[in-house]
């Protein structure tokens, strides 16, 4: 996803900069406003096919059906630096916003990869790999040096440094000794320990994080829903007074000014 946009950003940007240049240095304005089309199908092709479902499936106008009449009408009346400047925006802002979401399902991703499996249990002299659902509280798990912490516990034999950055965020290594907290899918780095277990896997920290990670990926803030209920209206609204913001002169005076209608797309 993330390569498909750059290359497309990257693309439309060149063709772009050779358009005002030809616009600009070479003065010949048929090359620029063919090269202006062209970044526009690019980055906007996409967009046109949202708005477009978006008023024919679900009968709702959205910001991109204001993009796409403000982009379409500039290149109408001549204005094609303009059009393609708005879509071209618009699509960076698009891929902002999609890349956020891809980054937030990622370290849901990393988290779940994060946890642990398999748990070696100790029991007297004999260790034996064990699902983590199976591990009981008061359970003793050994970890070696390379070994990710099954589950939460407290230390009882052994040093060891530990790398918590999948729960803290935090590249320095924790020190851990007897009477410690070690943490599920945290990471043994250099010694032996042995943890007393003292949380279950759904009730770990590794386990708290991830559930409210899923939720809140998957819920709307306030802010959210408030911007949507709100769009619902603004965008139809801004779309009527933009077309009243040429109708009425029109119709008042008997003519159509391109300056009218440039205006009305300022508006948009």
């Amino acid at each position: 996803m993330k390569a498909e946009f750059t290359k497309k950003i990257f693309l439309s940007g060149f063709l772009l900069s050779m358009a005002v240049f030809s616009q600009r240095i070479l003065m010949n304005a048929k090359l620029s406003y063919l090269l202006y089309a062209i970044a526009t199908i690019i980055t906007g092709y996409r967009l046109v096919l949202e708005a477009g479902k978006e008023l024919v499936y679900e009968q709702r106008f959205d910001v991109e059906l204001l993009v796409v009449i403000a982009g379409m009408g500039a290149f109408l009346i001549g204005e094609a630096e303009e059009g393609a400047a708005v879509v071209f925006l618009f699509y960076i802002a698009n891929f902002l916003e999609e890349y956020a979401t891809y980054k937030a399902r990622k370290s849901i991703r990393d988290l779940m990869e994060t946890s642990p499996e398999k748990a070696v249990v100790k029991k007297g002299d004999i260790e034996a790999i064990l699902p983590v659902e199976e591990v009981e509280l008061g359970d003793i798990v050994v970890c070696r040096p390379g070994d990710k912490i099954p589950l939460d516990g407290i230390v009882t034999e052994g040093r060891s440094t530990v790398n918590e950055a999948p729960l803290t965020g935090e590249s320095i290594p924790v020190e851990k000794k007897p009477g410690d907290m070690a943490y599920a899918g945290t990471l043994n780095l250099d010694g032996y320990l042995e943890i007393k277990v003292t949380k279950k896997k759904q009730d770990t920290v590794l386990a708290r994080v991830l559930e409210l990670v899923e939720h809140y990926s998957k819920s709307k803030s306030r802010y959210e829903r408030f911007t949507e209920k709100f769009s619902m209206y603004y965008t139809p609204t801004v779309l009527a007074l933009s077309i009243l913001s040429i109708a009425v002169p029109a119709l008042r005076y008997g003519t159509l000014q391109t300056s009218w209608i440039y205006r009305s797309l300022s508006f948009l």
